[in-house]
């Protein structure tokens, strides 16, 4: 759980590279890493989940993603990682599928714990008005925390599930703090593994191939100008 206070956002980088120390046993990237392979290992992991209920703080999910499938998903270590839609559509987009599979799945959960409304119009009560009167006094926005952690707490039935939460209004040390663990993370993995996540054929491929494609669309339109 992070709840980060003020701070200049290079203070706060700093601060999580010498809370992550690396050197130690205990070190939360380690854990979190260690925990990923062994689980791999055992139950023959193939994908992992990844759900986030904010979209803001989807972006340092998006990190994550990046770091991940790029740096230690190749070479024959098949353990992909995606987040799909996002948290409430992926409860009626993808995450039934991964529950029915769950043998071979793992779920990390993002969350955002205060997710505030949108801007309502003047003309929208601020509660929600519930078919279910057991949910009378729910105000619109709350329902998302809950609903993510409804899903949170099926994937943490059936398969290796961790949760990590954001407190109180986010900030740019909240992604200072998150990225740096993201890094961590990824770092830790690879050497245990024994790849380089510096290195992915793959980007070179799509990136010549992208390259050689936009030359050919840019000739084209040439030839029918003339």
């Amino acid at each position: 759980e992070f709840t980060p206070g003020e701070g200049a956002i290079r203070y706060r980088i700093e601060g999580a590279i010498a809370e992550f120390d690396l050197s130690s046993p205990n070190s939360l990237p380690l854990l979190i890493a260690l925990f990923i392979y062994l689980y791999q290992q055992k139950n023959h992991i193939n994908h992992i989940y990844l759900g986030c209920n904010d979209g803001v703080l989807a972006l340092s999910a998006d990190e994550l993603l990046q770091f991940w499938n790029e740096g230690v998903n190749k070479n024959g270590n098949d353990i992909s990682m995606s987040g799909y839609f996002g948290l409430l559509r992926d409860s009626h987009a993808t995450v039934e599928g991964i529950l029915a599979n769950h043998k071979t799945k793992m779920g990390i959960f993002l969350l955002r714990e205060n997710v505030s409304p949108p801007q309502l119009p003047p003309m929208t009560a601020r509660k929600i008005d519930p078919i279910n009167q057991e949910h009378l006094g729910l105000c619109y926005g709350e329902e998302e925390m809950i609903l993510a952690e409804a899903n949170y707490q099926r994937f943490s039935d059936l398969m290796p599930t961790f949760k990590i939460v954001a407190r109180g209004d986010l900030t740019i040390d909240h992604a200072a703090i998150l990225g740096q663990l993201w890094a961590d993370i990824t770092f830790c993995y690879s050497r245990i593994v024994n790849v380089d996540p510096g290195s992915n054929p793959e980007v070179k491929y799509v990136r010549d191939r992208s390259a050689t494609l936009l030359g050919r669309f840019v000739a084209s339109k040439t030839l029918e100008v003339m």
